[in-house]
């Protein structure tokens, strides 16, 4: 069942159509109801009269922000001293003025924008594109975001799922009380134009029956929403719980794994760590990118928080010990070239050049020596910030999502 909250969805849509389908899609997921707009009348101010009164109903809005500038009213209609704005951008300062609560995802540069036959804009054009972007980056009372590819959007899309809900039903609860103050208005009027007693108890019994029905429309309405919620809530959380059970062990052999490949810093295979360690990086960051997914079930917001920043501390510890591991590629490289160096060694110079290549050795040993200890810190400082930050997060958080969906 839909929870009846409409958010609505502001875009370009020559390079952001299917970064739209995805927001629509995800807002659907999550049982709220999109809403777009696609035909814009030609006058300017019917424009801005039709914008507002389509946002106006809505619960909050979501802006996705690209390079393109997009389609715009025509300059040449605009009332003297009104600036150029694009509709997007129309469409965002409508919902600032409304006081709607507007979610805006700005698209970094290496963003994978749609294929487009439309030409490419004006001068004129990508400078207002980029002085709205300018703005909204520079702007931090408004929530701004950025977004590298269609799959993190879509990721951010469902971790709005709580906020939004919360919108929802704030607003909800101020339209039923608007209907309660309405009906409560009605009743006083009456009361004050009534013309005998018995019309006076109708009013009183009709009015009081509107609101008895209102409350309980509002209390159904809320249970439902609360009901929705919840179940998806529970639905998500046995994901977190079994992905988490399947994922534990790999944290576990990680550094097991690392350990394995790397030590000891052998000087004659240095050259291969890199390639060795790769894909064992690239899979820990895969789970705890799937961690990262599920831990919206995570309802406390303060142990959510708590998973999260355990997540980004490893994220860190982890960009820290392999760009680490990846200097013994070079000083493999190094190794390689002072052993061929040594083949070559003869001739009347042998005793210089082989006094020369003896020093280089040494040279290259002790950065050896060097590196395995800042390796050895490095993989210690991954277990405690995995020990003593994200693993005491993530069981106390399914701890506790266990006792309060009652399971012993």
């Amino acid at each position: 069942m839909s929870s009846g909250h409409k958010i609505f969805i502001s875009a370009t849509s020559a390079d952001l159509a299917p970064m739209r389908e995805i927001v629509k899609q995800g807002l659907l997921t999550l049982s709220f109801h999109p809403v777009e707009q696609k035909n814009f009348p030609p006058d300017y101010r019917s424009l801005k009269d039709s914008l507002r009164e389509k946002i106006k109903g809505c619960d909050a809005l979501i802006h996705i922000v690209g390079r393109r500038f997009g389609f715009e009213p025509d300059p040449q209609q605009l009332p003297a001293g009104e600036p150029r704005r694009s509709y997007t951008q129309l469409e965002y300062e409508a919902a600032c003025e409304l006081g709607i609560k507007v979610y805006t995802f700005i698209c970094g540069d290496e963003f994978p924008y749609a294929d487009t036959d439309d030409p490419p804009e004006s001068v004129d054009k990508v400078k207002l594109q980029h002085l709205h972007r300018e703005r909204l980056l520079s702007d931090q009372n408004r929530f701004h975001q950025p977004v590298a590819n269609e799959s993190e959007l879509e990721i951010k899309i469902r971790e709005l799922q709580v906020s939004l809900n919360e919108i929802g039903e704030r607003h909800e609860k101020h339209r039923k009380r608007m209907l309660i103050g309405i009906l409560a208005a009605s009743f006083v009027l009456l009361f004050v134009v009534g013309s005998s007693l018995w019309a006076i108890l109708k009013a009183q019994t009709q009015t009081a029956k509107a609101i008895s029905d209102a409350k309980k429309e509002t209390t159904q309405a809320l249970s439902e929403v609360a009901s929705k919620v919840s179940t998806e809530k529970v639905h998500t959380l046995q994901e977190l719980r079994l992905s988490w059970k399947r994922i534990e062990p790999d944290f576990y052999e990680f550094t097991d794994r690392i350990h394995k490949k790397v030590n000891p810093f052998s000087l004659d295979r240095a050259s291969d760590i890199p390639q060795l360690v790769g894909p064992v990086f690239n899979q820990v960051r895969d789970r705890m990118q799937e961690i990262k997914q599920y831990s919206i079930a995570i309802t406390d917001i303060t142990t959510r928080q708590k998973v999260l920043a355990g997540l980004d501390a490893m994220a860190k510890r982890t960009d820290e010990l392999e760009a680490e591991i990846l200097k013994t590629g070079v000083l493999g490289k190094k190794w390689d070239d002072h052993m061929s160096a040594i083949k070559t060694v003869g001739g009347d110079g042998f005793q210089t050049e082989f006094e020369q290549s003896y020093l280089r050795g040494k040279k290259l040993e002790q950065e050896r020596d060097q590196l395995a200890t800042k390796y050895t810190e490095l993989l210690q400082g991954w277990w405690d910030t995995y020990s003593n930050e994200f693993y005491t997060a993530i069981t106390a958080a399914l701890a506790d999502a266990s006792t309060a969906n009652g399971r012993p």
